[in-house]
């Protein structure tokens, strides 16, 4: 299934050489901000890069991260995780780059690379994303990519009240 590459930007599994650079934007609070995880150390960036590597990919229930890297280097720009619903029917995605790769086309790129791995498992699945909604590149990223806005909700997401957008992609 991997690696898929679109462009400039390929999407494969991550692998512990990727250490430094996912350290380093996964250590990043701005980042960090939007996002489902908190900033980690080292110890904690190897252990992720170590079960992601040999993670099994798309099992019911459980989130795997892919790599989101340079097509002409193999450079790690970010990460996009995939989370497969219990009933196999939905899958969930969210999508981390380094703040030097952000504006330059890469996570259009990969997500539109990871809609059509998706299609080709499964043409019936739904694809969901959730965003801020003061994630404005976020919500211009799904709008660009043929997301559609599904419904909207307000929680305490870390510590602090927001709303939250749900976008929906029918395969």
């Amino acid at each position: 299934m991997l690696p898929s590459v679109n462009g400039e930007t390929t999407l494969r599994r991550l692998d512990p050489s990727d250490l430094r650079a996912f350290h380093a934007y996964r250590s990043d609070g701005e980042l960090a901000r939007f996002q489902g995880w908190a900033p980690m150390d080292e110890d904690q960036a190897r252990r992720f890069l170590s079960d992601m590597s040999a993670a099994s990919c798309l099992m019911p229930g459980q989130w795997t991260q892919l790599a989101v890297a340079q097509s002409s280097t193999d450079v790690l720009l970010g990460d996009l995780g995939l989370h497969l619903s219990d009933d196999a029917r939905t899958v969930e995605f969210g999508i981390t780059l380094s703040q030097a790769a952000q504006g330059r086309g890469h996570a259009l790129r990969a997500l539109q690379s990871c809609t059509t791995l998706l299609r080709s498992l499964d043409h019936r699945l739904t694809v969901r994303a959730g965003t801020d909604t003061r994630n404005q590149p976020c919500r211009r990223l799904l709008l660009s990519a043929g997301f559609s806005l599904a419904g909207t909700r307000f929680e305490q997401y870390k510590g602090e009240w927001c709303e939250e957008l749900t976008y929906v992609f029918h395969l």
